[in-house]
């Protein structure tokens, strides 16, 4: 009996510990303003986002350089 109570006492401890150290370190990365991993890879997924946008921007912009310059030695095609 007194083995059981020991036991949930070491697991009770255990647990608490865990629990308050996470929410401790978690305090800390907040306050300090240190991003987390899920930070990071949202981060980096905006930026390669924003980069497609502006190459697809680029690509756009130069299709229709293309499409001008074409079109003004053909009188025909106007």
């Amino acid at each position: 009996m007194i083995g059981f109570i020991i036991y949930e006492l070491v697991d009770v401890t255990v647990s608490l510990t865990k629990l308050l150290g996470g929410g401790v370190y978690s305090a800390y990365r907040w306050y300090y303003g240190i991003p987390t991993q899920q930070d990071n890879i949202s981060n980096q997924l905006k930026y390669l986002q924003d980069e497609i946008k502006s190459l697809e921007e680029k690509i756009d912009r130069y299709e229709k350089s293309k499409g001008n310059e074409e079109n003004e030695g053909n009188p025909i095609s106007a």
